[in-house]
């Protein structure tokens, strides 16, 4: 998905998980646009694993939460998103971000999406590989 290069080149302002949003992760970048997940994520540092989709939510102090605080201000240099439509973003300091779609024990169709207001569509990843493309806003 080509529009995905638009994450190029931004920083994220916002990027958060655990507390009330439970596993469920949330990043934006400066230009608004927004991915946001349930399916299986890892957040590393190089060889690190600083979290999972699996770790404390605990808000703000929980593992999940300190792992996706640390992408804050930080650019996205590279994303990829590969024949099985998971999804790599690698920022500066070595972070990366691992999005996997496939997950036989969860039943959700809808895996992850990627939000471009300017544009008012969603993209989203189902389980069988298939983008669906709907408005981000009804509005």
């Amino acid at each position: 998905m080509k529009e995905l290069e638009e994450l190029v080149g931004q920083k994220v302002i916002y990027s958060s998980a655990g507390g009330g949003m439970g596993p469920i992760l949330l990043i934006t970048v400066e230009n608004d646009n927004s991915i946001w997940t349930w399916c299986y994520w890892e957040i590393w540092r190089e060889d690190e694993l600083l979290g999972t989709v699996n770790d404390d939510d605990t808000p703000n102090t929980g593992k999940m939460a300190v792992a996706t605080h640390q992408l804050l201000g930080k650019e996205v240099q590279y994303v990829r998103m590969d024949e099985e439509r998971n999804l790599e973003v690698l920022f500066e300091d070595g972070l990366q971000l691992y999005l996997y779609v496939y997950n036989e024990n969860d039943p959700m169709e809808e895996r992850w999406e990627y939000w471009i207001p300017r544009l008012n569509k969603a993209y989203v990843v189902m389980s069988n590989k298939e983008i669906k493309i709907e408005k981000y806003s009804e509005s």
